[in-house]
């Protein structure tokens, strides 16, 4: 009876550790939509009333005869881009009237949100809107299998951290997927999009380079007209990555482009 009440405990313990799949909140095929005013507090010019969420991202103050005051939580706290019952928060508040934005696609496949740790989105192809994941609650998103994965502490919850000293910035400690962000008077990230390394890549912090195992060239997996040198130095290998002239292709048997 107690190896069967002990194999029982550990079939539970690895259940409640699997990754599971998130939640449909917004689709595509409704077309792009964008986080929604959801205030129902109305300044009367006279009156001082607390802090209340003018929008999924942005808080309002009545200020009484001083008017309404707004702000971008992004601006007050990068670390807490969302309102959330009137305060500035890591996480979305969603709901009929917070409905999360979706992105506009770099690729194809699983891509994690760049804020928000419990979200995700899977895009058809480039250019398109994605469709909107949410994990259950005390789940966020797991790069490694593009699903939710039990939250276990704060480094699981990964963002895009950007730098506005470089062009692409890290999301988290993943080598798979970047942040591209456009910066805010040189402050605060007014944009940020999410990109993923190509296979057979994996970004080093700054960009996604080839992962060599001997020296030569090789294909890139998805574009045809690129391709990845690598040579041996004192500490391994090292590569770099080419584009064949218009019109030409990499012939990985040849090792050369051709027409």
């Amino acid at each position: 009876m107690f190896m069967k009440l002990l194999l029982l405990a550990i079939v539970l313990v690895g259940f409640a550790q699997a990754d599971v799949p998130g939640t449909l909140v917004s689709s595509a095929k409704a077309g792009a939509r964008r986080s929604l005013a959801r205030s129902t507090q109305q300044c009367d010019g006279v009156n001082f009333l607390p802090p209340s969420c003018e929008s999924c991202t942005s808080i309002q103050a009545c200020m009484g005869p001083v008017g309404t005051v707004y702000r971008k939580c992004e601006l007050l706290n990068p670390d807490k881009p969302f309102c959330n019952n009137g305060e500035c928060s890591a996480t979305p508040s969603l709901g009929d009237h917070c409905i999360p934005n979706q992105i506009n696609c770099l690729g194809s496949g699983y891509y994690p949100d760049a804020l928000a740790c419990n979200l995700y989105h899977y895009c058809d192809a480039a250019n398109f809107y994605s469709d909107v994941y949410r994990c259950p609650d005390g789940f966020v998103f797991n790069p490694e299998t593009t699903l939710c994965k039990l939250k276990k502490s704060e480094a699981d919850c990964m963002k895009v951290s950007c730098n506005k000293n470089e062009i692409l910035s890290p999301y988290g400690t993943s080598k798979q997927f970047f942040g591209f962000c456009t910066i805010y008077d040189y402050i605060v990230p007014s944009m940020i999009r999410v990109g993923k390394c190509s296979p057979g890549t994996e970004f080093n912090g700054h960009k996604c380079v080839y992962k060599c195992t001997a020296a030569g060239r090789f294909p890139d997996s998805e574009d045809p007209t690129v391709f990845y040198e690598c040579w041996e130095n004192e500490s391994g290998f090292e590569s770099g990555s080419s584009i064949c002239n218009s019109g030409k292709k990499f012939d990985a048997e040849k090792g050369v482009c051709m027409m």
